[in-house]
């Protein structure tokens, strides 16, 4: 007669035998299934679009749409630039309004939302300045410019920028014409670079011309004992001769003439 192994108890706890448990018993062990690995979703999958691919073929879509754009508004003016030649027109001035900071380069183009949105346009830059100017230089049916200043933010070595822009057209054979409401020193100082300037009878003229001064403290710390210590590597390194001069160098006075 053969005895049945007794069943296993646990207090509170419902026991299940394992397979090595049962092995141990002499019946068999069971089979153990293997789940399937679920795939990482940083990996692709096969077949599938690398990592980034929308984002690329996005920002893509985004530049051709741009560029599209842009050779869509060419193709526009060379249409009506190419009736005018035929009819023989004659355009004597550009007017181009012009002002605010002049950054270098011009903004990247927006996006769909921001299209939409009540933004404030984009300043005008040098960059457009630029390819407009030379726009102009090389039709012949165009006499000249006439830049209307609306206000400049921009300091003295943008302003600087636009003077060589405008002297770039006029040494292609164009007029260059100024009118501005301000008369003060950056905007007279870029108006200057035209061959005339018109202001209205109400303007006034704030022009004061240029001016530096420098303080030189040899001699004062002299009378306290006091000497500066330093050693210049060039004469054109000035930044500490108002401590070890009492005058101004040929040199100094040179590199403050040409800022």
């Amino acid at each position: 007669m053969t005895k049945s192994p007794a069943p296993d108890y646990t207090l509170g706890q419902s026991t299940v035998n394992t397979p090595d448990r049962q092995h141990a018993r002499g019946g068999k062990a069971a089979k153990s299934v293997e789940q399937p690995q679920q795939p990482n979703s940083t990996e692709p999958t096969p077949g599938g679009p690398p990592p980034g691919f929308t984002k690329a073929l996005r920002r893509d879509l985004r530049a051709a749409r741009q560029s599209l754009s842009e050779s869509l508004d060419t193709l526009g003016v060379d249409w009506r630039n190419l009736l005018r030649r035929l009819r023989r027109a004659h355009v004597d001035y550009v007017v181009l309004p012009i002002g605010g900071p002049l950054p270098e380069r011009a903004a990247p183009p927006r996006g769909f939302i921001e299209r939409r949105l009540p933004l404030p346009p984009d300043p005008f830059s040098l960059q457009h300045l630029n390819n407009r100017l030379r726009m102009v230089a090389e039709a012949d049916n165009v006499h000249g410019v006439v830049f209307v200043f609306r206000g400049f933010s921009a300091g003295l070595a943008t302003l600087q920028n636009f003077r060589t822009a405008v002297a770039r057209l006029r040494a292609a054979g164009k007029d260059a014409i100024v009118y501005t409401p301000y008369l003060d020193l950056p905007h007279y100082y870029a108006a200057t670079a035209a061959a005339r300037i018109i202001a209205p009878p109400g303007a006034q003229f704030d022009v004061l011309g240029l001016y530096t001064e420098v303080t030189f403290l040899k001699d004062a710390l002299a009378r306290v004992g006091v000497q500066a210590d330093v050693v210049q590597i060039s004469p054109y390194k000035t930044a500490f001769d108002r401590f070890s001069q009492a005058d101004i160098t040929p040199e100094y006075r040179l590199s403050l003439i040409h800022i």
